[in-house]
């Protein structure tokens, strides 16, 4: 007779667990853990089964499974540390939902879907996916460049780039060319231009 799993997990259990189920890293786990914390879709709870919520300033212990400070654990400038632990039926539930919301993989598909989420806070971005593209055809010898100067016109790699990303990855999100052409294509043509003199 197998042993019954446990129902309540320490972080760094809750991390294994996701990482095994979602076939991700650790590191990836965690990450979206963190988030999930953060943004409230999954509670951590102390030892009184006291859900912690509020995880501003606060940071995570994921080897001692503690949140130290922030808002919640923080009186007269003291930080406090509370030992938590997540509930197993909490993370599956958890998991269902992100699988299809992309936080985390699903695990029959992880390997074979496109990331469209960089797991990273902030607006989402596509550059994860545009630069790999810019530096396969650049390596294959296409050029766009400026008749004026003879370098490559980061607005023109922009536009060829936002078409191909909108063609062959219609869920990714949106990149403007003038937003994709002020911002990271420019220092990616001059590390290309500069690696093939």
């Amino acid at each position: 007779m197998p042993l019954p799993l446990p129902q309540l997990l320490l972080l760094r259990e809750a991390a294994a667990y996701v990482a095994e189920r979602c076939q991700v890293s650790i590191e990836k786990a965690q990450s979206a853990l963190d988030r999930a914390f953060r943004e409230y879709s999954l509670s951590v709870f102390d030892e009184k089964f006291k859900s912690i919520q509020d995880f501003r300033g606060a940071k995570i212990d994921w080897i001692n499974s503690a949140v130290i400070g922030g808002e919640y654990l923080t009186v007269n400038g003291i930080k406090y540390t509370a030992r938590v632990q997540v509930f197993r039926r909490h993370l599956d539930e958890w998991m269902g939902k992100t699988a299809s919301s992309a936080h985390t993989p699903p695990p029959s598909s992880a390997s074979q879907t496109p990331t469209y989420n960089t797991g990273l806070s902030g607006k989402p971005t596509s550059w994860h996916l545009i630069e790999p593209e810019c530096r396969r055809r650049y390596a294959a010898g296409e050029r766009h460049q400026k008749e004026s100067t003879g370098r490559e016109s980061p607005t023109e790699w922009a536009k060829v780039l936002v078409l191909w990303l909108q063609s062959n990855h219609p869920a990714a999100a949106p990149v403007k060319p003038k937003t994709l052409a002020s911002n990271k294509l420019p220092g990616l043509l001059r590390e290309l231009e500069a690696k093939a003199r």
